[in-house]
């Protein structure tokens, strides 16, 4: 609560900044009091700590502050925003309100990864909570998706960035059960070495010396190598039962018999239209665009992750189950949707049994009461 001397000297649109930021920074500390608890009750599961003296059990995470609020574009906003995006920005900004899918989903999508007969698009996954998946399109998606690969060849990239070269030339898949997973190359180098050495316990100061662009400090680099291999296990996890078992200083991977796993690596030219060089989107490179792009639309500062918001946000206020928000957002279940968009559910929910609840109990019919006879009339029937 932001202390009341300060607050009566605030503005409303002040005392609400103020009031959210406090929000922000307390949801903070509940996360990393969260990562505290897991870190020292694995100590005290494994006898580093002693069982009977756990004092940070008793120790509460604040109250009201679960998650911050979720922005969602209107259809009004969401007009704007295009409208004030330049001709290469536009289209992904339009690819991301149509799908709802990341922006590394986004720019690693290719040609190839479009059915539009079947209405969807197959985008690999990126995050904890974002899995490989097939979205399925609207009319207007298939429309623009349509618009967008007329021409080009199956192995481009959909979204393009005239003016900056590709950064690499080779796509890294491995392939799970028939399900190909895009990987990087820190990524393939570390999987590459625990897939040889199945079964033995590989050192993650050794996985380490492996990586890229390798960190001087033993430290950073081991912490490197655990980050990465956690990055591949959630890559394969939702297509097949390989196991990363961690301890020792290092990590054990084993692949059941019934699953099949190989290694695909690809090199592509760049290609090349009327002398522009066009390279592929990568990372942070949306956010000058969008800046520019909700300047020129007067909206308020707005992150390109707030496009993913707003799609999901539309397919609920328009009755979708919930459970196919979540496949189409990459969501192992309803969890995420719910936490997020809990109050658009209800106000969903509301709005379609109010419309299409039947009647089950009729209005009294009416009594229609009599118009008085005229005089005249009177005397006719005499």
């Amino acid at each position: 609560m932001v202390d009341p001397e300060l607050a009566e000297s605030m503005t409303q649109k002040e005392l609400q900044q103020a009031t959210a930021a406090m929000k922000r920074r307390k949801s903070s500390a509940n996360r990393y009091l969260a990562i505290l608890k897991a870190a020292l009750n694995l100590a005290a599961k494994t006898g580093k700590i002693d069982k009977e003296h756990m004092p940070w059990a008793v120790v509460a995470p604040f109250k009201g502050v679960k998650g911050q609020s979720i922005r969602f574009l209107s259809l009004e906003e969401q007009g704007a925003l295009v409208r004030g995006c330049d001709d290469v920005f536009r289209p992904l900004v339009q690819g991301a309100l149509l799908t709802g899918a990341r922006y590394g989903e986004l720019v690693a999508a290719k040609v190839s990864d479009l059915d539009l007969e079947g209405g969807t698009l197959w985008v690999d996954g990126k995050g904890q909570d974002s899995r490989p998946r097939y979205i399925v399109l609207t009319e207007e998606g298939v429309e623009f998706f349509k618009e967008l690969s007329k021409g080009r060849g199956r192995g481009e990239l959909l979204f393009l960035r005239p003016g900056v070269n590709r950064k690499g030339g080779r796509d890294r898949h491995v392939i799970l059960n028939n399900a190909r997973i895009l990987l990087s190359p820190g990524e393939d180098a570390l999987l590459r070495i625990l897939v040889e050495r199945a079964g033995d316990l590989v050192l993650y100061s050794e996985l380490a010396s492996r990586l890229p662009n390798v960190a001087p400090d033993p430290r950073k680099a081991t912490v490197r190598a655990m980050n990465t291999v956690e990055q591949v296990r959630h890559k394969l996890q939702h297509q097949g039962r390989p196991q990363f078992l961690r301890g020792g200083g290092g990590v054990r991977f084993t692949l059941p018999a019934s699953d099949s796993l190989e290694f695909e690596e690809t090199s592509e030219a760049v290609p090349e239209a009327a002398g522009v060089v066009l390279g592929g989107w990568m990372k942070d490179d949306a956010q000058g665009p969008i800046r520019k792009a909700y300047t020129a639309a007067g909206l308020e500062p707005l992150t390109f992750h707030e496009l993913r918001h707003t799609y999901a946000s539309a397919l609920i206020n328009r009755g979708v189950p919930l459970v196919f928000v979540a496949q189409q957002l990459g969501h192992a279940d309803t969890r995420m949707v719910e936490e997020h968009y809990g109050h658009l559910c209800e106000t969903a929910k509301r709005d379609a049994i109010r419309t299409s609840a039947p009647r089950i109990f009729s209005p009294p019919a009416m009594a229609v009461e009599a118009e008085p006879e005229s005089p005249s009339r009177r005397r006719r029937r005499r």
